[in-house]
């Protein structure tokens, strides 16, 4: 409808939606503007408040339940005395455990003085219930919900001393897990980027938008595959790492612009920016040169942020809030183009991090530094500020994932690091943690002087080497020796 068209894909209220009105009639997202209106609503249980009675007066008091959509939440309002009709829906609500799946009729009505939530989207209405149906819910021998969802949407609002459900208990309780309002904005702006993308590359750039197979021949791409066995014997086929060849027989077969969202299987190790499974968006260009890649390339990024941006900001309901992304030098800037050899001058590596704004020092420099500094804590190359050190091996031990050994030895060792600033920025400098970090210098620490820890053998030699060289690349030493340390 044009009313959804004013509103980010997926990202659209309920009124801009065509709703069944054979289920419900209106999202749980009602505002001041729909009082007095007759709304039938589906949604689920997120918390109740019901009066045991104990007295004639207690059993005449209203229940109040906490009703939950895809759009939002809304307070529901059960009042016993207001007819068989009404009855029936108390009962109905005091038996109902949380989580369950309800269909609701009644009419929208201003909240009582003094009862407006403005922190909630419907928070100044509630709804008088005349009928309730149970669509679905849990069997009463089942007991309370295995992932305390209403919790889980606590700790994401920021609640105080709220404690969401572990890992291990969200992955295998999924279906509840993805009801958190985190979760379905996290789906909602994944949906309206990867829309945006496709739209800048079909309807901007003419790309043709083609689903290769993803089971293929084995290949050798530089990753262990996935082996898939067949009914026939002796005969598999491989996951595809990558559309790479089918991608290259689309250009041989005249399709000059082809792209998708393609999803690829590698048998590896997980890491924080690679999964075994992953998607990626997938592009081929035939009869085009540097300029026009990086030309498209440029829009993609641009169309997918300002697509992220746009729904985060439609999607504020949902807690907790994104922030705003933008790329430096803004939207239609070209990105800045560096050669190989542009890099290594520089930078001293094919792959800087210039985000850290630190290139490879000339050799007057060089010369300045150790005459300042001593010549053996400068061999590996520049000197670094401690918080820099800390902020680079924070994003290693991401890379290498926290869940593992050597993220969690890396994440100590940037934690030791943030530490010892803090101490040095309040003026004193106590010597540093052994076991952690070596021969830290008040304010600022030589490359080859941050030598992270073995921390009882939890980082392999070639694991250190590795995280070396992250620091190398940061502060753009000129040699390797750092990353053989």
């Amino acid at each position: 409808t044009e009313a959804a068209r004013a509103f980010p894909v997926a990202a659209a209220p309920s009124a801009a939606l065509q709703l069944s009105a054979e289920i419900r009639t209106s999202g749980c997202d009602l505002t001041a503007s729909d009082v007095g209106r007759s709304v039938v609503l589906a949604g689920w249980v997120q918390a109740k408040r019901v009066w045991s009675a104990k007295a004639d007066s207690d059993a005449a008091r209203p229940a109040f339940v906490v009703l939950r959509d895809e759009f939002g939440t809304v307070q529901l309002v059960v009042d016993a005395s207001g007819g068989p009709s009404a009855r029936e829906a108390a009962s109905a609500v005091a038996e109902l455990p949380l989580e369950s799946c309800v269909r609701v009729e009644g009419v929208v009505r201003a909240r009582p003085e003094g009862q407006a939530k403005s922190a909630a989207a419907s928070g100044a209405v509630e709804v008088l219930v005349s009928a309730v149906s149970v669509l679905n819910a849990p069997p009463p021998s089942s007991g309370p919900a295995p992932l305390p969802v209403a919790t889980a949407v606590a700790e994401d609002e920021g609640a105080t001393g709220a404690t969401g459900p572990g890992e291990d208990v969200r992955m295998r309780h999924r279906s509840l897990d993805l009801r958190r309002p985190r979760m379905q904005r996290n789906l909602r702006v994944r949906a309206a980027t990867i829309h945006a993308m496709r739209r800048q590359l079909a309807e901007r750039h003419g790309f043709l938008e083609v689903e290769t197979p993803a089971l293929f021949l084995s290949t050798p791409e530089g990753a262990r595959e996935f082996i898939v066995p067949t009914r026939e014997s002796g005969r598999f086929y491989a996951l595809v790492q990558s559309p790479q060849q089918h991608k290259q027989m689309l250009m041989a077969g005249g399709v000059t612009r082809y792209f998708q969202v393609a999803r690829c299987f590698r048998d590896e190790g997980g890491r924080a920016d690679r999964q075994p499974e992953f998607t990626q968006l997938d592009m081929e260009m035939g009869f085009a040169g540097g300029a026009d890649i990086r030309r498209v390339a440029e829009g993609v990024l641009d169309a997918a942020l300002a697509a992220f941006n746009d729904t985060a900001a439609a999607l504020a309901r949902l807690p907790p809030p994104l922030r705003s992304v933008a790329r430096r030098g803004g939207a239609g800037s070209p990105l800045p183009v560096f050669t190989y050899a542009d890099c290594m001058h520089s930078f001293g590596s094919d792959r800087p991090l210039r985000r850290l704004g630190v290139a490879r020092p000339e050799p007057e420099d060089k010369d300045r530094v150790a005459s300042e500094a001593g010549a053996s804590s400068v061999t590996a190359g520049g000197e670094l500020p401690l918080r820099d050190v800390s902020a680079i091996l924070a994003a290693s031990a991401v890379e290498e994932g926290q869940g593992g050994a050597a993220g969690a030895a890396l994440l100590h060792a940037a934690r030791t690091c943030a530490a010892q600033a803090a101490r040095e920025a309040d003026g004193s400098v106590p010597a540093a943690p052994p076991g952690s970090l070596e021969a830290l210098r008040p304010s600022r620490v030589s490359i080859r002087a941050v030598r992270l820890p073995r921390l009882g053998g939890l980082l392999s030699r070639r694991q250190l080497g590795e995280a070396a060289e992250r620091l190398q690349h940061a502060a753009g030493a000129a040699g390797r020796r750092c990353a053989a340390e």
